[in-house]
C-alpha cells in the first residue's frame, strides 16, 4: 500500500510538471520505476489504473507507461525485478528529453 502513495504522489508530481523539460524529466524516471516496480510485485492493474482517475494533463502519458510496463513478464529474481524498475525509469528519463 506504502507504494500505491508514493506513486500517487509522483503521478501528481508529473501532472503539475507536464510539458516542462529538462529538470523535470526526473519525475519521469520516478514514474517509470514506480509503475515497473508495481508490476513486478504483482500489483493488480485495477489498482495502479485507479491512481489514474483524477489525473487531466498526463492521463494519456501515464496509461500508455501502464500498459507498456504491464506487458513485460513478472520476474522471478528481486534483483532482476529492481534492474527491470529501474531500466523502465531509465528508458523514460530518456524518453522525456525527446518530448
Amino acid at each position: 500500500m506504502r507504494i500505491l502513495i508514493i506513486s500517487l504522489i509522483f503521478l501528481i508530481s508529473l501532472e503539475v510538471h507536464a510539458g516542462k523539460r529538462p529538470s523535470e524529466c526526473h519525475e519521469y524516471y520516478h514514474v517509470g520505476h514506480a509503475i515497473m516496480y508495481m508490476r513486478q510485485n504483482d500489483v493488480p492493474l485495477t489498482k495502479i489504473m485507479d491512481l489514474t482517475e483524477d489525473l487531466i494533463e498526463t492521463k494519456d502519458l501515464i496509461i500508455k507507461m501502464i500498459n507498456e510496463a504491464y506487458s513485460a513478464p513478472v520476474l522471478e529474481t528481486k534483483e532482476a525485478k529492481e534492474k527491470a524498475a529501474r531500466d523502465f525509469g531509465n528508458k523514460k528519463y530518456l524518453i522525456c528529453y525527446e518530448i
